[in-house]
């Protein structure tokens, strides 16, 4: 496990952006976790595509994903739901100082 991995508490709330929507084709060989993790390394080290760690699935398998993920705004979707959950988090704990 890399430190740019979602723990399973993180990757819970935004999985279900990255499921498939239609269940025909083969069925997947990696799982999207896994494939979410990779892109998450990519970003955070600035590495290559082509230089993604053994650990993880195919470094083409993680691109295709993000570009169809691109394509179809899945990252602005999971993005904005973590920002809605983290502002609600925060308007309770300041919510909790206030009345302190």
């Amino acid at each position: 496990m890399y430190q740019s991995d979602l723990p399973d508490k993180e990757w819970a709330l935004v999985s279900h952006h990255f499921e498939r929507k239609d269940p025909r084709g083969k069925k997947p060989i990696h799982s999207k976790c896994a494939i979410v993790n990779a892109i998450l390394y990519i970003n955070k080290t600035g590495a290559q595509w082509r230089m993604l760690p053994k650990d993880y699935p195919p470094w083409k398998t993680v691109y295709d994903h993000y570009w169809r993920w691109n394509q179809r705004g899945v990252w602005e979707a999971a993005l904005d739901e973590i920002n809605e959950i983290h502002r609600k988090k925060t308007a309770k704990n300041q919510l909790l100082v206030l009345e302190s």
